[in-house]
């Protein structure tokens, strides 16, 4: 008698970390130093006050940016 159930699983692949290639070595120093630069100037810019508002909200969005690009890089490719 044949196995009703044959086929139907998925064949075990193997989790393997991805190779750290040309891309996984400067994506993430990259966006740290832009997450770092990003602080550093919205803090600037807020220190300053009145009109640069806008300019720290972009900075600020540009920070928060940075690290949810970071947090889905880790999750994607791991730690390396």
């Amino acid at each position: 008698m044949s196995d009703p159930y044959r086929g139907l699983v998925a064949p075990e692949t193997s989790r393997t970390q991805p190779s750290a290639g040309a891309e996984g070595g400067v994506v993430r120093p990259l966006l740290w130093t832009l997450l770092l630069l990003g602080a550093v100037c919205n803090m600037v810019s807020s220190s300053v006050g009145g009109a640069a508002m806008p300019v720290g909200i972009g900075f600020g969005v540009v920070t928060l940016a940075c690290a949810a690009a970071l947090v889905a890089h880790h999750r994607l490719r791991g730690r390396s």
